[in-house]
């Protein structure tokens, strides 16, 4: 709802039937900057990605950005490159931040000890933006390594939800087993 901010450099596209008719289109955006250099706008000094929905109107010709997230675990991340944004069959998104060089409050890898890059997978559910509130995060999962057992860190595309490997566990009663 409100303004369209256009992404720059767009990731994982997924089109999808939007609520309201037309298309809804999710897609990773990597925020490089903020800025394109044929418009003649200041780059922005602390570019941001997110995850962002659109819903395309072919008809009317028209395009509404439905939300938008860009705080994982409370702060902001920048994946210069890469990203993934898959919409999930209960209505979430889980979303790729793979190639980022900082953590959510701001502090490098490097300052932390961790290696160059990592990765943090998330997963937001957008329900409550139709009615104009926030999007929220349900799940996060970082990846990341100590410098001194590799360097360079983790770098990700995409990731997929997957069914668990080991099949369906089943809680054992006390009167059962």
């Amino acid at each position: 709802m409100g303004e369209v901010q256009w992404p720059f450099h767009a990731h994982g596209p997924a089109l999808g039937p939007a609520a309201s008719g037309g298309r809804a289109l999710v897609l990773f955006d990597n925020g490089n900057y903020g800025a394109s250099p044929w418009t003649g706008d200041d780059a922005l000094v602390s570019p941001r990605s997110r995850v962002v929905q659109f819903t395309v109107d072919e008809v009317a010709r028209t395009v509404r950005q439905d939300w938008a997230f860009d705080a994982p675990d409370g702060g902001w991340l920048f994946s210069e490159a890469v990203g993934d944004a898959d919409p999930q069959p209960g209505g979430t998104v889980l979303s790729t931040w793979g190639l980022l060089t900082a953590l959510p409050d701001g502090e490098s890898n490097d300052r932390a000890g961790l290696g160059y890059h990592s990765v943090r997978i998330v997963e937001v559910d957008p329900s409550a933006a139709a009615s104009g509130g926030a999007v929220r995060q349900v799940g996060s999962l970082a990846l990341f390594t100590r410098r001194a057992d590799n360097p360079a860190g983790w770098t990700a595309y995409r990731s997929q939800r997957i069914g668990s490997l080991y099949g369906r566990i089943v809680e054992a009663t006390a009167a059962g087993r």
